[in-house]
Parts: C-alpha cells; sequence; structure tokens
C-alpha cells in the first residue's frame, strides 16, 4: 500500500513512489476477467493501464455495478487533513470520515479522461468485495467527476518497510512469525476469491495500531 506516513492508496497497490496507479492485481472471478487483466488495486499507483479492452462485456457490467453508488461518500462528511504522499495521478491524504481515521486517495481532476475514470470505476467495484481482517479495509469512494477519490482505513503504522529500514526496528522471531502469518490470511483469502496480488513486499504491507 502507499508508502509514507500510513495508508497507501488502497488494497494492491504497488510503491514506485507514482501516485497514479498500477494495475498490478488480477480478478479471475464472476465478471468473466480471466485472461489475466492486470486489476491496479490501488495503493499505490505506477504508470500502468488496465489492459481489459478485449472484454468489454465484462468490463460494462464493472462499471454498471461501480456506478450505482451503494458506496458512495457523501462529499460533506469528509473531511480532508495533511497531504501525506503524492504522485503523478493524485494525491493521498489523511482525513475523517464520520469521526472515523481515514486514508483518502484523490485523483487529480485535471488528469482525468475516459481511460483513468474506467480505472478508478474497476478499482471500486473489486474493493468494495474484498473484506476480511488482513486486507485493508474500503471505507467508501465519491465516484461522481470531477471529485474521484478512494477512502480506506487509516493504517496508523505506516509500511513495514519503513518500519525496517527507515526507523530502524528489528523483528524478534515472535514478530515475524507473527506477521507472516497475518500476511499469508490475507493472501489466503485475495487467493480464494480469485484475485491475484503480484506485488507483495514489504512496502505494501501496512499495519495497524495493534501491529495487525
Amino acid at each position: 500500500m502507499e508508502m509514507t506516513e500510513g495508508n497507501l492508496f488502497c488494497l494492491f497497490s504497488s510503491v514506485d513512489g507514482d501516485g497514479c496507479r498500477r494495475w498490478i492485481g488480477r480478478w479471475n472471478g464472476p465478471e468473466e476477467m480471466t485472461e489475466g487483466n492486470p486489476f491496479c488495486l490501488s495503493s499505490s499507483v505506477g504508470g500502468g493501464s488496465w489492459s481489459g479492452s478485449s472484454h468489454s462485456s465484462a468490463s460494462e457490467r464493472i462499471l454498471a455495478v461501480a456506478k450505482a453508488g451503494e458506496w458512495e461518500i457523501d462529499r460533506r462528511s469528509l473531511k480532508t487533513g495533511e497531504k501525506i504522499a503524492s504522485g503523478s495521478c493524485g494525491d493521498l491524504y489523511r482525513g475523517s470520515y464520520l469521526g472515523q481515521d481515514v486514508a483518502i486517495k484523490i485523483i487529480r481532476s485535471n488528469l482525468l479522461n475516459d481511460s483513468l475514470l474506467q480505472e478508478f470505476q474497476q478499482e471500486v467495484f473489486i474493493l468494495k468485495n474484498v473484506q476480511h481482517e488482513n486486507v485493508v479495509r474500503f471505507v467508501g469512494a465519491c465516484t461522481k467527476p470531477p471529485q474521484l477519490c478512494i477512502v480506506t482505513e487509516y493504517m496508523q503504522g505506516g509500511n513495514l518497510y519503513d518500519y525496517l529500514h527507515k526507523q530502524h526496528n528489528i523483528l524478534e522471531l515472535s514478530m515475524l512469525l507473527k506477521i507472516s502469518i497475518d500476511v499469508c490470511k490475507g493472501m489466503e483469502y485475495l487467493h480464494n476469491n480469485n484475485i491475484v496480488h503480484r506485488d507483495l513486499k514489504t512496502a505494501n504491507l501496512l499495519i495497524d495500531s495493534n501491529f495487525v
């Protein structure tokens, strides 16, 4: 998930200092996405684009569900705080929503085009169907242009890479095993739901206040 202070952009993103999005997950589920369409699940964002143009029928169904608005956030209840990361396609902020600490990924409106809009809607569709204690929790999204954003829980501990290399912490065996088990549980959940992460690394592992 994204680097710096806390959350990343979303679920499976990648971290190359870029704030746009890299489709690094693969959805082989009920939407007929079986050809390895690279789904960029946010967390970070790199410079990839969705390669599912040949699967228009599946794409249209995804967009139809995403546009249904069942996860639509009332922008008036969303408070944006400090910026904690920035990239070529968007910015990540810490904020609050209905009293809850959240991470807010905001797509820059001046960069919005049909391709980016489609990727954004596909990401919302997948994130809203992923719920597990070892996967960053999706809160909601603002899906009406030009105010596009994705909101997830805020992970106070930041990412594991920074914890180890910037804060110079050393993990004892018991904690190393705990982290490994947490990662395995999260990956097992994704795989059981036909989602392939494809970029598992310490920079994409987020830590909450309880070190989960």
